[in-house]
């Protein structure tokens, strides 16, 4: 294992976990194998042994199981195929199917290989109960195949979240799918007096060029440039003042004291 030689040591552990199928250390070795080796699907069939032999805590065994599956369906994400990713979700246990996290990687890979459609009814149950950022804009992602009915089903989030900035631009983006150009850029507006963002600017931008307003469309291209390139800087100060913080502190007494 200290070598990189993850084929080799598996084979070894492997031959051990025969004679001793409960030895803790074993599987404990090799569950450190599959995770050093990236072979989530080969740690998805060691959990249940890790979890029967209480080789780790509860709260250890869901974290992995978390990490191997959503790494699980990364892998499958790839391949931007439908049918391996239903395959996939099928075999990961149901307590881990429904964790918001792993739906949305599920949600956004079924998205990416095309299959949008299939899953916009789970991505809106799962908005209704646990409402996020994330999942909203997965689904402002789903081409859907009548645009207006889309637009209406989103706005019914309007009633209890009409100052949710993302909302705003969610809604401002499917009414531009839908071609009601008025009603986009009004949502759009209200979302950038609320929350900027540089998506909200391209939006008004691609609304403002429908409705043969080029001149003021490219203030908005513009404008959202110059965002873009102000939030970056910003990140960049921040990282900057962490490492200036981080280089004080060691040189600080308090460090000596191993505070």
């Amino acid at each position: 294992m200290s070598d990189q030689q993850f084929g080799d040591a598996l084979e070894s552990l492997a031959k051990l976990n025969q004679i001793a199928p409960s030895h803790a250390k074993v599987l404990k070795m090799m569950h450190q194998v599959y995770a050093q080796a990236e072979d989530w699907e080969g740690l998805s069939r060691l959990i249940p042994k890790l979890h029967a032999n209480k080789v780790m805590m509860e709260a250890e065994i869901k974290l992995l199981e978390t990490q191997a599956y959503t790494e699980i369906l990364k892998g499958k994400a790839e391949l931007k195929n439908a049918d391996a990713l239903r395959d996939a979700w099928l075999e990961i246990p149901e307590h881990i199917r429904t964790m918001p996290s792993v739906q949305q990687v599920y949600f956004a890979a079924m998205i990416d290989a095309g299959a949008g459609v299939e899953v916009e009814p789970r991505l809106r149950e799962l908005l209704s109960r646990d409402w996020s950022e994330t999942s909203l804009v997965l689904y402002g992602c789903i081409p859907m195949p009548e645009p207006a009915k889309h637009l209406e089903t989103a706005e019914k989030w309007l009633a209890k979240r009409n100052r949710d900035g993302v909302l705003l631009r969610l809604l401002g983006k499917l009414a531009l799918r839908a071609r009601q150009l008025d009603k986009a850029g009004q949502y759009i507006q209200n979302s950038l007096d609320i929350e900027p963002s540089v998506e909200a600017f391209r939006l008004m931008g691609d609304v403002l060029l429908q409705q043969d307003q080029a001149v003021k469309a490219c203030v908005f291209f513009r404008n959202g440039l110059l965002y873009a390139s102000n939030e970056a800087i910003a990140q960049v100060e921040e990282i900057q003042g962490v490492e200036s913080l981080d280089a004080s502190l060691a040189r600080s007494p308090l460090a000596e004291m191993n505070v």
